[in-house]
């Protein structure tokens, strides 16, 4: 059963939740990132708000909040991509280049 806690808690929680989870990602920390994600995963499965009536802006900033978590895992991805696709050109150049020369090292004359 999931324990009850007032609604500004909750959505308080969440925020902190989501502000972890982009300066992870700013900070390229993938793994802290995805522990943060477990935790609010837990979170939300273990917690539930009450009724109590909030503001509607603190809703508006969670949501909020939550696609700019999405945009900074976007970025992040990206950045990856990008990083896996320099390795593997380094990669095929690198393959290409051949295992040994004869004559010795340069300037070996």
């Amino acid at each position: 059963m999931s324990e009850i806690i007032p609604k500004s808690q909750y959505l308080q929680r969440l925020l902190e939740l989501s502000d972890a989870m982009i300066a992870a990602l700013e900070a390229g920390d993938v793994d802290m990132a995805g522990a943060v994600y477990d935790e609010r995963v837990r979170f939300i499965e273990t917690m539930r708000a009450d009724d109590e009536p909030v503001e509607p802006d603190v809703i508006e900033r969670v949501l909020a909040r939550d696609q700019a978590v999405i945009a900074a895992a976007l970025k992040r991805r990206h950045d990856m991509v990008g990083s896996a696709a320099q390795l593997n050109a380094v990669s095929r150049y690198s393959s290409q280049l051949p295992g040994s020369v004869d004559g010795g090292d340069w300037g070996s004359g």
